[in-house]
């Protein structure tokens, strides 16, 4: 059964979405480097996805490709700094 896509923008160092999601797309705003990681319910959970924001001022956009990426516990991200990722938007289905 397939369910609508939501979205989730945050601009602290973590979010998490629950239950059982699948992230559909990521859309971030970045200073300098710093890294994003995507784990299985918590942050203890097992890593499905880390990206790494280039070192230059700018934004991207990350597509999943098929269904998406399978979060069977429910999706939480962090940011390793808030400071060079201000805003990150999910786009999941859940």
């Amino acid at each position: 059964m397939e369910s609508d896509v939501r979205s989730l923008s945050f601009t602290s160092s973590s979010a998490t979405v629950t239950p059982r999601s699948r992230l559909q797309a990521i859309y971030y705003v970045h200073a300098a480097s710093a890294d994003l990681t995507f784990s299985n319910g918590s942050g203890g959970g097992t890593t499905l996805l880390e990206l790494t924001a280039p070192s230059a001022i700018g934004t991207e956009t990350v597509y999943v490709p098929g269904r998406g990426l399978l979060f069977g516990n429910g999706i939480h991200v962090t940011s390793s700094s808030t400071t060079n990722i201000p805003s990150v938007t999910l786009f999941y289905e859940g």
